[in-house]
């Protein structure tokens, strides 16, 4: 029988659906062979004995563990007594690096998806990243954007530049401190492609989902005015881009930074724009209006006008 842990938690047992632990559950029961199916493990041709112990477990080998550098959920059989999270989690223990690999399906997974080539690395601080592979425009996009949004004074992840086509997403979570992203059950839809293309750009769309998870505050606008000044429209409708930070003791959720901007504009509109301007207050107009000076310094001439334009 698998359990899924969360740390040393036991929060729910597969095979008789019962839920151990329901402020640690990831998504509704309906939902979690969805969810575990997401956790994709792959048999690399370049693993010794103990990594296949580590990750598929001692005593069954039909139980793929399925750690993730994201969150800090597992897989463990009912008969394994003395593993512990500590002893095995990818956040405090070596893992295995494939080679680049299509979207999120490495050991350890992330789980924010997407469709670029990217794996995990351990860097030399001991700190872990994303090594993302992309095109040079993308990695332009990303690096400025981020790079405005911290001259902003906006919570944003950090990102490092390696070459003209790679670039590190460095690793905002640790044990514990999970992140997690809108799901479609979430938005009370049943699949992806269900969601709103426009969803991202609507205030009170996103602020109903943060509510409904217990998030306060109201950032996510100013996340919103953020993307409609840098055209990143991948957030627009794409869940896994809206994400947010679950304890991994309490439950609790709470906002986390920004992330993903390689699909931000340098040098067009946006084409979401009007949507945005169409919710503007003039709380949004006061923010955008610091904002100006650093974005004539440090921004495009195309997110500039974007920025008058909201104005």
């Amino acid at each position: 029988m698998a359990i899924l842990m969360c740390m040393d938690t036991p929060v729910f047992q597969d095979r008789t659906k019962h839920v151990l632990e329901p402020k640690l559950m990831p998504c509704p029961i309906e939902y979690y062979k969805t969810w575990l199916k997401s956790r994709i493990y792959i048999k690399g041709t370049n693993r010794i004995p103990e990594q296949d112990e580590m990750f598929l477990g001692a005593d069954s080998k039909t139980v793929k563990r399925r750690f993730s550098l994201s969150d800090s959920y597992w897989i463990k059989h009912f008969n394994d007594k003395g593993t512990t999270y500590d002893s095995l989690n990818p956040y405090n223990n070596d893992f295995f690096i494939f080679d680049l690999c299509l979207s999120d399906k490495s050991v350890p997974s992330i789980t924010t998806g997407g469709s670029i080539n990217k794996s995990w690395r351990r860097l030399p601080d001991g700190s872990t990243a994303i090594l993302k592979s992309t095109t040079r425009a993308w990695v332009i996009a990303e690096i400025a954007a981020v790079s405005l949004a911290q001259k902003l004074g906006l919570a944003v992840n950090e990102v490092t530049k390696i070459s003209d086509n790679e670039l590190y997403i460095h690793n905002f979570t640790k044990a514990g401190k999970m992140l997690m992203h809108f799901q479609p059950w979430d938005l009370d839809v049943k699949r992806r492609d269900s969601v709103p293309t426009d969803f991202g750009y609507s205030f009170q769309a996103v602020g109903d989902v943060f509510k409904k998870l217990g998030v306060k505050g109201d950032f996510y606008e100013t996340f919103i005015l953020f993307d409609a000044l840098v055209g990143n429209w991948d957030r627009a409708y794409n869940l896994t881009n809206w994400g947010y930070y679950k304890d991994g003791r309490t439950g609790e959720n709470t906002f986390c930074p920004m992330y993903d901007f390689n699909l931000a504009h340098p040098h067009q509109d946006n084409i979401f724009l009007h949507l945005v301007r169409k919710q503007i207050t003039d709380k949004h107009r006061a923010l955008l209006r610091q904002w100006r000076a650093i974005v004539e310094a440090h921004g495009y001439p195309c997110w500039l006008n974007n920025l008058k334009n909201l104005l």
